[in-house]
């Protein structure tokens, strides 16, 4: 839900929040059902032209038809300092109640578990040090929904070393799901930043702690010069 919900983002159709991530240096960027609010054609103009990873294991094209979001992977490697990371990206599976059939073309969303029973050989194939789920769903404790399915994934899927959530609009600092796995979730409108810190010992080969925390984004926290000269001419438009 990055590229829509604000007069700047309007404004701009979304390429001012992609130009912000680009300076940032994102490694992923998982997508929500607010990708899809203005249909695919403006999603794949700048899906063709960013530089950013996009993620999307359970986004997929109709039968017979390819997926139309071409560059979308299911999962990402990353090599920290010897460590090898896997994130899994996963939408919220409900996109559909949301988002009308002429907003969403050719792309579908398939269950949770559907997908990742079929991506997770590959990503076991990898051999992962550490492995991420990083999702456009909440933890509900109480029970998972049609677009909300955190905890069927964390009991099918305990390898998951953590899971980063979203889209319900709640601040989670830490939660465990199914078991073992870690849950956080950064709220939403940016109001905190969610920090997920990882031990790994290099010579046991084990992840021996993992912590998460929130931090609260409010007037103390100064903006950072070079990414307010990256916007600035946008929000300055929005705001007149």
């Amino acid at each position: 839900d990055l590229i829509q919900g604000s007069a700047v983002s309007y404004l701009t159709q979304g390429r001012s929040t992609i130009r912000a991530m680009e300076y940032l240096r994102y490694d992923a960027w998982t997508f929500g059902n607010h990708e899809f609010d203005w249909g695919l054609s403006p999603l794949l103009a700048f899906h063709n032209d960013t530089t950013l990873p996009m993620l999307g294991a359970n986004i997929v094209g109709r039968p017979g038809q390819a997926n139309p979001l071409t560059r979308l992977k299911p999962f990402i490697v990353r090599e920290v300092d010897g460590v090898k990371v896997v994130v899994v990206g996963l939408i919220t599976p409900g996109v559909p109640t949301w988002s009308t059939p002429d907003l969403l073309g050719d792309a579908l969303f398939e269950r949770s578990l559907s997908a990742l029973r079929r991506i997770m050989p590959q990503v076991q194939a990898e051999n992962p040090d550490i492995l991420l789920l990083t999702t456009h769903q909440g933890y509900r404790p109480y029970g998972d929904d049609h677009a909300n399915e955190v905890n069927a994934i964390a009991q099918a899927y305990p390898e998951f070393d953590a899971i980063l959530g979203g889209h319900s609009h709640q601040a989670v600092e830490k939660a465990l799901v199914g078991g073992r796995t870690l849950y956080s979730q950064a709220g939403y409108y940016g109001i905190w930043l969610g920090q997920l810190d990882l031990t790994f010992d290099t010579v046991t080969r084990r992840l021996v702690q993992k912590q998460a925390r929130l931090h609260r984004i409010d007037s103390g926290v100064p903006m950072h010069t070079g990414l307010m000269a990256v916007v600035e001419q946008d929000l300055a438009a929005s705001r007149a």
